[in-house]
C-alpha cells in the first residue's frame, strides 16, 4: 500500500485505517497484533479485504525474518483468489505456494467476546492465567494446526511448499519457543516446510523471531 503523506486525503485515509486497526485490537482483547477490522462496504471494501491485508502483512514480516535468520529469499508475493494455498511467491526463481495460519487461544477470544456482550464475567485475572502455556499444550496445538493444513492440502491434491504459522501470544516468548521447538518433531505428508513467526519481541533481534519446525 503506497501512501502519499503530502496528500491530505491520503493522510486522512491512513489515520482512519489506524483508528480502525486500534479499535479492532481493543475489541479482540487478546493477541491483538493480528486483529482484523471489519470490512466496510460503504468504503468499497469487499468481504475479506482486511483479512487479505492482514495476511499480506504477516507474509511480508515472515519473508524479512526468513531472509535475516535463514538466508532464504522470497519475492513476488501475490494473494491467491482460489485459495488454497493462501498466496504464491517466488523462491530462487521458482513459483511456490504458501499457506498461512494463526496460533492463538481461540477460547480466550471467545471468552473476551462473550464478556464484552455482557454474557458472563471474564476477569483480567482469569484471562492472565489462561494466557499461560505449557509445553504439552503448545506442542499439541501446533500439531493440530499442521494436521489441519496437511489434510487440507491432501484433500485438494496439493503440496504446500511452506506453511507459515504466526502468533502474538504473550505467553510464548522467543526463548521459550526456541527451547520447546529445539528437539520437537512434527509430521506432515503434503507440506514441505513449516515455520513459526511470533510478533516482534523487544530486545530480541531487529526482526520478528522466526523458527523452523522439524517436520518429517
Amino acid at each position: 500500500m503506497n501512501i502519499d503523506l503530502q496528500d491530505e486525503n491520503s493522510r486522512d485515509e491512513l489515520v482512519r485505517d489506524f483508528k480502525r486497526i486500534s479499535e479492532a485490537d481493543e475489541k479482540r482483547g487478546h493477541a491483538g497484533f493480528y486483529a482484523v477490522p471489519k470490512d466496510d462496504p460503504e468504503l468499497g471494501e469487499k468481504r475479506g479485504h482486511w483479512r487479505e491485508i492482514q495476511e499480506s502483512g504477516c507474509v511480508q514480516d515472515f519473508t524479512k525474518s526468513l531472509s535475516a535468520e535463514f538466508g532464504i529469499e522470497i519475492s513476488e508475493i501475490d494473494s491467491n483468489p482460489d485459495d488454497p494455498p493462501d498466496c504464491f511467491a517466488k523462491r530462487e526463481g521458482e513459483k511456490i505456494g504458501i499457506e498461512v495460519t494463526e496460533l492463538v487461544k481461540s477460547e480466550i477470544l471467545s471468552q473476551v467476546a462473550q464478556s464484552q456482550k455482557g454474557i458472563g464475567d471474564y476477569s483480567p485475572w482469569e484471562q492472565l492465567l489462561d494466557e499461560e502455556w505449557t509445553r504439552s499444550e503448545f506442542t499439541k496445538r501446533v500439531e493440530e494446526l499442521i494436521t489441519q493444513k496437511d489434510g487440507k492440502a491432501k484433500n485438494k491434491g496439493l503440496i504446500f511448499d511452506l506453511l507459515f504459522i504466526y502468533t502474538d501470544e504473550g505467553g510464548l516468548p522467543p526463548e521459550r519457543l526456541e527451547d520447546w521447538l529445539s528437539n520437537q518433531k512434527f509430521s506432515a505428508t503434503n507440506i514441505k516446510e513449516v515455520f513459526l513467526l511470533r510478533s516482534y519481541w523487544p530486545d530480541y533481534r531487529e526482526y520478528a523471531p522466526i523458527f523452523k519446525l522439524n517436520v518429517e
